[in-house]
């Protein structure tokens, strides 16, 4: 897999700022251990909006911030 990241221009941000206003984050990246991701990732400065809690769906999930305005999923598969 290749993720491919372009410059933003302002169709791509008032999109990345309305998704953030909602909570929605842009991207999901899967994990097998939500909180022991959560922390090393946490313990290398990383600051999380939601930490890892369990869903009403009954899945593990958190939400970090990527540092250029996106929220990152780390939900565990």
């Amino acid at each position: 897999m290749e993720l491919v990241l372009h410059l933003t221009d302002d169709p791509a941000r008032a999109f990345r700022e309305a998704s953030r206003e909602l909570g929605r984050p842009v991207i999901s990246l899967t994990t097998d251990e939500c909180q022991r991701d959560a922390e090393r990732l946490k313990a290398r400065g990383v600051v999380f909006v939601k930490e890892p809690g369990r869903m009403e769906y009954g899945g593990m999930d958190a939400v970090f911030d990527d540092t250029c305005g996106n929220l990152v999923n780390l939900p565990k598969d």
